[in-house]
């Protein structure tokens, strides 16, 4: 996930470690300039175990809803984006035919290409010496029936994939599922295929059995010569069929009686992940395609997918944040109320502080010290379990729909993790910190007796300007998570970088 509300999140990560600094560079600030006062802050902390798991666990519900959001944007887009991979391997740009021709009449054959077309576009790339273009190949894909001779489980929608073998160097992609070594469609004698993982466990099938396979109403037997990974060039097709085989372009194009093809793979010299590359590729082809009277488009780009995915797992996390912001405020206001109720516990403790000379000041310090260390501790509570409740519920999310292909591999990446502490420890301290000087306010007779302090009856109340200041008070306690969600939705957080609209 790189990016959160519009602002990029190394930005944010820079911020909030400043901020981080900052609020810990304070209680060291205390430490270092009043060591007695520091001392009798932290002592607590050791001296009542049991109060400070509670307060510990009470202080890390922010926390825990901040991890679980940033956590759960890295596995949806660590999983989408891996499957774009996986996909599309080393394919970087894809090419398909206009639904127009160039002359502007009508083409009867949808997107295809002819070979005419195709290899027109080889030489104009040879020409053209494009630096960042790797290879070329065509591809043709047709979805057919199959029926596995030996286990006879059939399926009714196989792609079946045909690459150019005498260009598929520049995408070794098709893959040994079980020896991980690079298998070439050029190796396959006439009648064999490859068959994916997906195609595999439908029919059950293994090497060595034979296919039927049924194109316009005739049966062609092929034999199983080994089973690949899924990928795109395996007929593992995002958005039409999962399951597939794959054999050479002219072989598939003989099986179904066609001379056209479907699209074209380009290939970066760029790895897998080289976005930078694949952008570049992008611009190159679409330059040549333009300077051409070539009937050819690009429909689809590793970049482009790769970006959509961000765009969903950035939707994932916002929303999980926005919705978490109720309960966000609900946490804050549950660390003013234990440090009132610690305040009101060591009542007499803090009169007698004050009574022997201590300023409110050093009330403020103290409480800020004891503060400051229940919230590194909560804080690193509530991320170790923010993770774990994301990885519960990706997991669980991954069982419920990986019946209709979509699976998720928990993962948080170590930028959000020190995001999610930053903030986690930055919002609890402000809080403390406003606690600490709420409570600090005290009647020090009353303290030192431990008697309720003197309040005179507020004379607005039951009165129509004393119901306006309790509704203002509500309308500034709900400001933090209503303000908040109506800020980053106003910005469109959402949405795609202008260019890409």
């Amino acid at each position: 996930m790189d990016s959160m509300f519009g602002i990029s999140m190394n930005t944010i990560l820079i911020v909030l470690v400043t901020l981080l600094a900052f609020s810990v560079g304070i209680s060291l600030l205390v430490a270092l300039r009043n060591r007695i006062i520091f001392m009798l802050g932290i002592r607590n902390i050791p001296r009542r175990v049991a109060q400070t798991v509670l307060i510990v666990i009470g202080l890390m519900l922010s926390t825990v809803i901040i991890t679980a959001a940033f956590t759960t944007g890295d596995t949806v887009d660590y999983s989408i984006t891996k499957q774009t991979y996986d996909l599309l391997g080393h394919v970087d740009t894809i090419l398909d035919g206009e639904v127009a021709s160039a002359t502007g009449a009508s083409d009867s054959s949808g997107h295809s290409i002819s070979n005419e077309e195709y290899q027109t576009f080889l030489n104009d790339v040879q020409a053209a010496h494009l630096p960042d273009v790797d290879g070329v190949a065509g591809a043709l894909l047709s979805p057919v029936p199959v029926i596995d001779a030996r286990t006879d489980l059939s399926e009714a929608n196989v792609m079946f994939a045909g690459i150019d073998a005498e260009r598929e160097e520049p995408f070794p992609d098709i893959i040994d599922a079980h020896s991980g070594a690079v298998l070439r469609v050029g190796d396959l004698a006439p009648g064999e295929v490859y068959l994916n993982q997906e195609a595999e466990n439908k029919l059950d099938a293994q090497a060595g059995d034979t296919l039927n396979v049924y194109v316009n109403g005739e049966e062609r037997p092929f034999t199983v010569k080994a089973i690949v990974k899924n990928a795109g060039i395996t007929g593992a097709v995002e958005g039409q069929a999962r399951e597939g085989m794959v054999a050479s372009l002219a072989s598939v194009q003989s099986i179904v009686g066609t001379d056209r093809l479907d699209a074209i793979l380009i290939s970066g010299k760029g790895g897998v992940r080289d976005l930078e590359t694949s952008r570049k590729v992008e611009t190159e082809v679409d330059g040549l395609i333009k300077s051409t009277t070539l009937g050819l488009e690009i429909s689809d780009t590793k970049h482009g997918l790769v970006h959509d995915a961000e765009l969903i797992s950035n939707f994932m996390a916002t929303f999980f944040l926005l919705l978490g912001l109720f309960s966000i405020g609900a946490g804050l206001l549950l660390i003013v109320m234990i440090f009132v109720m610690l305040a009101a516990e060591r009542k007499s403790e803090m009169g007698m502080a004050r009574a022997v000379g201590t300023k409110r000041l050093h009330l403020v310090e103290m409480f800020l010290a004891e503060g400051t260390g229940y919230d590194l501790m909560s804080a690193l509570a509530g991320v170790f379990l923010g993770v774990l409740v994301a990885f519960g519920l990706t997991t669980a999310a991954s069982a419920i729909f990986s019946s209709f292909g979509l699976s998720f591999t928990p993962h948080a990446t170590a930028r959000s993790i020190a995001i999610s502490y930053s903030l986690g420890v930055v919002l609890t301290f402000l809080t403390v910190a406003f606690s600490s000087w709420r409570v600090s306010n005290l009647n020090i007779v009353a303290a030192i007796r431990d008697t309720p302090e003197n309040l005179t009856a507020n004379p607005e109340a039951g009165t129509f300007r004393g119901y306006a200041r309790s509704l203002l008070n509500a309308v500034v306690v709900l400001s933090f998570p209503i303000g908040t969600m109506l800020f980053f939705l106003r910005g469109s957080a959402f949405a795609a970088p202008k260019g890409e609209r």
